[in-house]
């Protein structure tokens, strides 16, 4: 002996809209730009690290040639940080495609 209430559809259907027309949240760009800056403190850090303070002790080199070593082994090190940069962005972005794939 139910009878129908259109109060109690309406309020129905619109918490059904509601719930369809919620947006997801997003969080895999906030992942991705905490990552890229990371790298960026990371690269910055190491360069500033080699900021011109002299070495100590440079064995039988030189002054000048330790320093040119020492200048030659930060880029070698930013180098390599950029390399892994490189591989980290890439197989976040196969991740990413590939997560989007599923969902659809």
């Amino acid at each position: 002996m139910s009878q129908y209430d259109p109060a109690l559809d309406d309020a129905a259907r619109e918490a059904r809209l509601r719930k369809e027309n919620k947006k997801p949240r997003r969080y895999f760009p906030w992942v991705f730009l905490a990552i890229q800056l990371l790298f960026v403190i990371w690269i910055v850090s190491a360069i500033v690290g080699n900021s011109g303070d002299p070495v100590g002790d440079c064995g039988s080199l030189s002054q000048q040639a330790c320093n040119d070593a020492e200048s030659v082994g930060t880029g070698i090190g930013v180098a390599l940080v950029v390399i892994l940069w490189l591989v980290v962005d890439f197989i976040l972005a196969i991740t990413y495609l590939v997560f989007k794939a599923v969902k659809r």
